[in-house]
């Protein structure tokens, strides 16, 4: 008798106290799409991860406020499908979420396309001007080549801002861009530039300023 209302004594206590935690996983695999359009508003950014062996497809929540995070985690800008990446962090159904685990890791292990880039900085255009300053390389300038859309993109807001200097004007904007990037060496005009950033991709472009007394970095 004594055991039988032992047994259902440590049965209650199991039932009302704490749940488990959630068991954490690693995976890689292949990045199939990436929506950072949720952390807008505070949300996790979605990476849709097709793991390597075949097994169903894993949405990785990111969430907006990575410095309440101890998880490493790459800058998202640089994350495109095709990538290959490994992942550690906390399972739900069918997520996993890198965040509060000290080995907790979202990073990028092999790209799509050998050399590809991911940048944001800052470009400065004018007469035989074409310079690109990486935001996480303020130290490093280099010869940007643009294609089609850079180049659209540039001359909507060349036409908004040049204002009274007309193309002699020097004018500046913060740009994220996909590219390749070249290996060191002697590019641009007068071979001032180390290496050359040719632009395959361009994300997004705001003007900061022309002719400014000083020149401006990223914000």
């Amino acid at each position: 008798m004594r055991l039988l209302l032992l047994s259902l004594i440590l049965a209650a206590c199991a039932g009302t106290g704490d749940a488990p935690p959630a068991a954490d996983s690693t995976l890689t695999g292949r990045v199939v799409a990436v929506d950072l359009s949720p952390m807008a508003y505070d949300g996790n950014a979605l990476v849709t991860v097709a793991p390597d062996g075949g097994d169903a497809e894993v949405v990785v929540h990111i969430p907006a406020r990575q410095n309440l995070c101890t998880a490493t985690i790459v800058d998202l800008d640089a994350v495109a499908p095709g990538d290959r990446v490994e992942v550690r962090g906390e399972v739900g159904e069918g997520t996993v979420t890198p965040c509060t685990g000290a080995d907790h890791v979202f990073r990028v292990v092999e790209r799509a396309t050998p050399g590809r880039e991911v940048v944001r900085g800052v470009y400065a255009t004018s007469f035989e001007v074409s310079a690109f300053t990486p935001c996480d390389r303020p130290g490093e300038t280099w010869w940007l080549t643009p294609n089609e859309a850079f180049g659209e993109a540039l001359g909507v807001l060349s036409d908004e801002h040049r204002g009274e200097g007309g193309r002699g004007a020097r004018l500046y904007v913060e740009a994220t861009v996909e590219g390749t990037l070249s290996p060191e060496g002697t590019y641009g005009h007068l071979g001032a530039y180390t290496r050359e950033l040719t632009v395959t991709g361009v994300r997004d472009m705001v003007h900061l300023a022309t002719d400014p007394d000083e020149p401006p970095t990223c914000r």
